[in-house]
C-alpha cells in the first residue's frame, strides 16, 4: 500500500535540491523515494551525520581508522620517488 509523506522545507533549499537532482536526470519525488528506500534497505541513514570522530563516511573507512589508531594492518610508507613513479603509471 502506498502512503503519502509530506514535509516542509525552506523554498531556497527545495529549489537547490531540485536543481541538484535534475542534474542527475531525476525529479525531487523520485530522489526522495530513493532516499527512503535506501534508508530502509540499510536500516540507517545512507550518509553520515555528526561531528568529530562520529563523522565517518562508510564502514570500510571506519575499519581503516580503527586499524590506524591501533597500529594494525599497516603497511610501510612509500618513498616520494616510489609514489611519483606510481602516479606516473596511472
Amino acid at each position: 500500500m502506498n502512503v503519502q509523506v509530506s514535509t516542509r522545507v525552506d523554498s531556497d533549499i527545495r529549489d537547490a535540491a531540485v536543481r541538484a537532482v535534475e542534474a542527475d536526470g531525476l525529479d525531487l519525488s523520485t530522489a526522495i523515494r530513493m532516499f527512503i528506500k535506501r534508508t530502509a534497505d540499510l536500516g540507517t541513514l545512507p550518509f553520515s551525520v555528526g561531528v568529530g570522530e562520529s563523522l565517518v563516511p562508510n564502514a570500510g573507512l571506519a575499519v581503516a581508522v580503527a586499524d590506524a589508531k591501533s597500529g594494525t594492518n599497516m603497511t610501510d610508507a612509500m618513498s616520494i620517488d616510489d609514489a611519483m613513479g606510481h602516479l606516473e603509471r596511472l
